[in-house]
């Protein structure tokens, strides 16, 4: 109908009726568009002349655009309201809040793009960023428009300045997608000359690296991150070692290096600006490795990454947000019980943060700390550093370390028996993942609910979290969430009879921790999970694998409790569950009275109520310490809020479903009880 009047097949009468203006115009005479395109153009090409100009740079503007601007770009000689009426009475533009107009369907804006010659529009283009570099109101916002222009303009050098103005700015706002697409095209539009080491243009590309490896982490993409971080590395001439024989040759040498610095402060510094600009930039590019190796598993590339980055750190004389270094190496010198070491690093690290004005920094510091303090059982001091950081993650507005706090936050929940605070914060992890598109938060979310519904006994419901979490691991190179997440899978597997699916993972998660050392803090309940599910599929098939199996676990988790404390009592526990399926009699009791005094010397309530149930099977049957080790756990778990199968199970002269077996010297254990054992109490 549009192209008809156009054509003038149709026009109106006086009274507003459509009609032919003569018998000799038969609508025939219209030929039919071989595409969409050509219609379009023709649609075009019957406007007024006087609103080419304003339709040829709406189409460089984009599909909407405001229209000061677009008055501004176009010659004054032309009445831009009237032309731009005219376009809206040809249903090319149209109206749009704020004072804006957009054209009616963006494939009008693509034809019209499509016929403006290659160097007009390239002029236009240029027009464009120029009056836009200084319009009123320049936000950082306009800074991804102003890239687009410069690029279609043909000017590399202005695009990459404002992407990667737009890049640090989308980084800031915690929009990890955008700035990933804007340092990726920085990159591409960078022209790949050969580059002078330590030059600006090798920091720059080494910066823009460093950045588009944060922006995936962000998105929890931390296969995808580590690449950028090794090429910032490689830029700054400090490529990673390729054997672990280098590995540990690194690590060596910066623990000399580090050592020397703490004795000889004067030696800290770069020789000059350009050495300690780059120092600074390899300092934040090694300090995202070591915590990418971390989340690994990978100790010894962690400590040494950790290392070089304090060092580089201490010989930059630039001011940067460098706070990471040193409460990465003070959580890790508190893992190895060095406490003095890391009260040292984390003061440094909250002096280094306060000096450059770099909360995140703080907030990292105070999380460093608090799951330092969760992994020795200092419950107190790691809820006071953790909601301090908590509160300044939110004040700021910071997703990424939000995320993680809550993560620290959670464990602790768990561990001291808060199952419904550790739920409402792991649900909060969860839909953060979600609305950050954060696939690592949004897997924690989900095996942490997991969790709490294992522990509740709820299993259906706890298979089906693990299970979601599982899938999006292909997704996250995060070895401690696997092993957390498939260790507590195969428990559930155990305790709802489904032994061969139990086995299998078993087997993998058992392949996952062979060679890998327990660096994660929250990984302590996936491997005392392994550990029981093993133990549960000997105690049901007493086969020589199974008992392989069962003690390699116990071994890994005890590596494990080495580690960190708060890994003890199960530890001890199920070493004596241990010892009792392979027929010992005295040194299983030993080991789980020493499990439960472990548990209630860090308060640890679901470790205890196990200890009482695990000492409740080892007891005599029908002795008073057994009913009274048995009625413990069925209060305690009660308090709890947990379902316990063995403990409810024993009350009522049952046995459970996935422990169905006494221990083997149980029998002769009996007849050789002493008369007067049936007065003993629970020491």
């Amino acid at each position: 109908m549009r192209a008809a009047v156009e054509e003038g097949l149709h026009i109106r009468d006086r009274a507003g009726r459509w009609r032919q203006p003569s018998a000799d115009a038969p609508l025939d005479r219209l030929p039919l568009p071989g595409t969409l395109q050509e219609l379009l153009e023709r649609r075009l090409a019957h406007l007024p002349a006087p609103t080419t100009p304003f339709v040829e740079m709406a189409a460089c503007l984009g599909r909407e655009f405001d229209a000061e601007l677009l008055f501004a770009l176009v010659r004054k000689d032309v009445d831009g309201a009237i032309a731009v009426q005219q376009l809206i009475q040809r249903c090319v533009l149209e109206e749009s809040a704020g004072g804006r107009f957009r054209f009616v369907h963006d494939k009008l804006r693509e034809a019209t793009y499509a016929v403006i010659p290659p160097e007009q529009r390239r002029e236009l283009h240029r027009r464009a960023a120029v009056m836009l570099e200084g319009w009123p109101g320049d936000t950082p916002r306009s800074y991804p428009l102003l890239a687009h222009h410069w690029t279609r303009a043909g000017v590399p050098a202005k695009a990459v300045e404002y992407l990667e103005k737009a890049g640090e700015w989308a980084l800031a706002s915690a929009a990890y997608r955008d700035a990933a697409d804007f340092f990726s095209r920085a990159l591409e539009l960078d022209p790949c000359t050969p580059l002078l080491p330590r030059s600006g243009a090798m920091l720059r590309r080494a910066r823009w690296e460093r950045h588009l490896g944060e922006a995936l982490w962000g998105l929890g993409d931390l296969a995808g991150a580590a690449p950028h971080f090794d090429e910032a590395l490689r830029y700054l001439e400090r490529g990673a070692p390729r054997t672990r024989r280098r590995w540990a040759a690194r690590f060596a040498a910066e623990a000399l290096r580090q050592s020397v610095h703490l004795v000889l402060p004067s030696l800290r510094h770069g020789r000059n600006v350009d050495d300690a600009a780059a120092s600074g930039e390899a300092a934040l590019a090694a300090a995202r490795q070591a915590r990418r190796h971390y989340f690994a598993g990978e100790a010894l590339p962690t400590l040494a990454h950790a290392l070089a980055a304090t060092n580089l750190a201490e010989r930059s004389a630039v001011e940067l947000p460098l706070a990471e270094t040193y409460w990465q190496l003070g959580y890790v010198a508190g893992v190895f019980r060095m406490r003095r070491l890391a009260e040292a690093y984390f003061r440094r690290a909250h002096r280094c943060a306060e000096r450059t004005l770099d909360p995140e920094g703080v907030a990292g510091a105070l999380r460093a700390e608090a799951a330092y303090c969760v992994g020795m059982g200092r419950w107190e001091q790691a809820r006071r550093a953790g909601v301090a950081a908590l509160d300044l993650a939110e004040a700021h507005q910071d997703p990424h370390e939000k995320g993680m706090l809550l993560a620290v936050l959670a464990h602790a929940d768990f561990c001291t028996g808060d199952f419904a605070l550790n739920r409402q914060r792991s649900m909060e992890i969860l839909g953060l993942g979600r609305r950050h598109a954060n696939a690592q938060y949004e897997s924690w979310g989900l095996y942490t609910i997991g969790r709490n519904h294992l522990a509740r006994g709820e299993l259906d419901q706890a298979v089906k979290y693990f299970e979601e979490a599982r899938a999006i691991f292909p997704h996250v190179s995060d070895t401690g969430s696997r092993i957390l997440c498939d260790g507590l899978l195969a428990l559930a597997c155990v305790r709802r009879g489904e032994l061969e699916r139990a086995q299998a993972f078993c087997e993998s998660t058992t392949a996952l921790v062979r060679d890998v050392m327990p660096t994660v803090f929250t990984t302590g309940h996936g491997y005392a999970a392994l550990a029981e599910a093993c133990l549960g599929l000997w105690d049901h098939r007493r086969t020589e694998p199974d008992r392989h199996r069962a003690w390699t676990a116990c071994s890994r988790l005890w590596g494990y409790a080495v580690l960190f404390p708060i890994g003890r009592p199960v530890a001890l526990v199920l070493t004596a569950r241990a010892l009792s399926l392979a027929g010992l009699r005295r040194a299983p009791r030993w080991f789980a009275l020493r499990g439960l005094a472990a548990a209630e010397k860090l308060a640890m309530p679901l470790e205890a109520a196990t200890a009482h149930a695990e000492l409740a099977w080892l007891a005599p049957a029908g002795s008073p310490r057994r009913g009274k080790h048995r009625d413990e756990a069925v209060r305690r778990f009660a308090a709890l809020g947990c379902v316990q199968p063995q403990v409810e199970a024993d009350s009522s002269g049952g046995r459970t479903s996935w422990r169905s077996r006494p221990p083997p010297h149980s029998a002769r254990r009996d007849a050789r009880e002493p008369a007067n054992q049936s007065q003993s109490t629970i020491p």
